[in-house]
């Protein structure tokens, strides 16, 4: 089984919370008010929750370069050329 999309998940969340509020105006039991309350705020949080998720998800081109680690590797470290020589020392030499 797949999971669900996002977006979907978002869309029938709002559905359910809509048909709450619609439900908690007609009933004004203090406990089942209460139950509500508690219904609402865990619906929301979880909305929130799956829409930062989207939001800080890489969209789609991006996550296939950075599947593959050839992509993530500048072309020119990856280039191979001759061996530079150098004399010891002559590095810090040139810092001085």
């Amino acid at each position: 089984m797949t999971p669900r999309p996002n977006s979907e998940t978002i869309e029938s969340l709002r559905l359910t919370l809509q048909k709450l509020q619609q439900t908690s105006e007609a009933a004004q039991d203090g406990a089942s008010m209460a139950d509500r309350a508690d219904l609402k705020r865990i619906l929301l949080n979880r909305i929130a929750e799956l829409e930062v998720t989207m939001a800080l998800a890489p969209a789609d081109g991006e996550t296939e370069s950075a599947s593959n680690p050839a992509a993530l590797v500048p072309p020119s470290v990856t280039e191979v050329g001759p061996p530079q020589e150098s004399t010891p020392g002559s590095e810090l030499d040139k810092l001085n």
